[in-house]
């Protein structure tokens, strides 16, 4: 299907932007004896003045206003983001010169889930797109984008996830049924039952064996990607779950809720290894730099990194000025979108060298993005 594409005039914003496996596990409704960590984070080493590279949008000919931003995504190489909101557009971002350079509308509501997906030995990705009026659609990556309609649901969808090693689509929403579909054969596969009809957050691990679903009674729940089977259901948060994501060996759950906190679970063990409030406002965002330094943003408009190995706040990333709704890697550097219509680019390396030259006792974990982390 050819859709139609809107070229936004050339913008001149200036950023310099480079961006296992265990037997099946008995389900557990609330694991027995865990020894969650409650030490107290320290934040008195946390830098905060990181400068940070905007990219503000221009808004479509029929809208009042810039989109609020509400999924983020980004080419492992660095060189372009996709992103969109509630003007039901995806712009793609060139990152070097901060232009728009393409905006194409697929979707008729709020876009909820973006991904840039490498089919195996490809050099250039896909975009799979997700949203509001149930649909998912997958673009070619060609100029301009072309869409096509892989799945329609009868619900609005809030997350999708994909795997290329399974060959495998995971959708979540508005239901409490989560979906898994085999992109070659298109058809569902599975057909996995959750605890609740709210289902915010869906994601395989880095080698797609496992996939995990995260829901508005605070609860996750993890299966074996191929035949369905329950591993674990634990109950993480005292209320909504917006994001969680699987270490690099897909053995540890992190995830963050409404409840302000910041939970790390051991899915082998059947244990939470920490549970922490970090921030006095609800957490909606959560971006794993690697196994041990988490970023994590909600609506007090800020994004703190935490090294989970020294229980610290190494830095509170300020600029946004509303709620920060996503974030995602792009190539080393992490991006994020916010309800204040503004996408920033953050520079972690500069980040560990700043921290160096100020004589402030360095992260145990380096603030380098883990490439195993990012889902192929």
């Amino acid at each position: 299907m050819r859709i139609r594409r809107i070229l936004l005039p050339a913008q001149s914003y200036a950023i310099v932007v480079a961006i296992a496996w265990l037997s099946a596990l008995p389900v557990v409704a609330q694991p027995p004896g865990r020894p969650v960590n409650t030490a107290t984070v320290d934040s008195s080493h946390a830098m905060r003045d990181l400068q940070s590279h905007e990219i503000q949008f221009e808004r479509l000919p029929n809208s009042t206003s810039a989109p609020v931003i509400s999924a983020i995504t980004g080419t492992e190489d660095g060189r372009f983001l996709a992103v969109a909101g509630d003007d039901h557009a995806i712009r793609i971002i060139d990152c070097q010169s901060g232009q728009t350079v393409q905006t194409v509308i697929g979707h008729h509501d709020w876009i909820q889930s973006l991904l840039f997906v490498y089919p195996e030995g490809a050099q250039t990705p896909e975009l799979y797109s997700a949203g509001n009026d149930g649909r998912v659609l997958r673009w070619k990556y060609t100029e301009p984008l072309e869409s096509q309609e892989l799945v329609i649901v009868p619900y609005a969808i809030r997350s999708i996830s994909v795997t290329t090693a399974q060959n495998l689509l995971a959708i979540g929403g508005f239901s409490d049924e989560l979906l898994v579909y085999d992109l070659q054969n298109e058809v569902y596969v599975q057909r996995l039952s959750c605890s609740t009809n709210d289902q915010r957050c869906v994601r395989f691990s880095p080698d797609g064996a496992r996939l995990l679903s995260a829901s508005r009674d605070g609860h996750v729940h993890v299966w074996d990607a191929t035949s369905g089977q329950a591993l674990v259901s634990y109950k993480a948060h005292l209320s909504r779950i917006h994001t969680a994501a699987f270490s690099a060996d897909g053995n540890w759950i992190t995830s963050a809720g409404e409840d302000r906190r910041v939970v790390r679970y051991d899915i082998a063990a059947g244990q939470m290894l920490w549970s922490h409030e970090l921030a006095a406002s609800k957490m909606m965002s959560l971006c794993l730099v690697n196994d041990y330094l988490v970023a994590v943003a909600g609506a007090d408009n800020n994004i703190r990194l935490y090294d989970a190995q020294s229980a610290t706040i190494i830095a509170e990333l300020e600029g946004h000025y509303g709620t920060v709704s996503v974030m995602a890697p792009c190539g080393d550097f992490l991006a994020s979108g916010s309800f204040d219509t503004t996408v920033r680019v953050w520079n972690l390396l500069e980040l560990e060298q700043r921290r160096a030259q100020r004589s402030i006792p360095t992260s145990r974990t380096p603030i380098k993005l883990d490439s195993k982390l990012k889902i192929r």
